[in-house]
């Protein structure tokens, strides 16, 4: 059974031992790094979706205001 589970893992190097493994071990031991480093990706991320939805809810206002 333990030989099947690492050949498992063993297929799946890319992104699936990297969560997995991070998420067990490191969230006792570095929750701030993870925590910086997932602010900087998702915050850039989250920045340029906001601006979209934040244009386009000014466009609603204004329509509605000048009615």
């Amino acid at each position: 059974r333990r030989r099947r589970r690492r050949r498992r893992r063993r297929r799946s190097r890319g992104k699936r031992r990297r969560s997995r493994r991070r998420r067990r071990r490191r969230r006792r031991r570095r929750r701030r790094r993870r925590r910086r480093e997932r602010r900087r990706e998702r915050g850039r991320r989250r920045r340029r979706r906001g601006r979209k939805r934040r244009e386009r809810g000014r466009r609603r206002r204004r329509r509605r205001r000048r009615t």
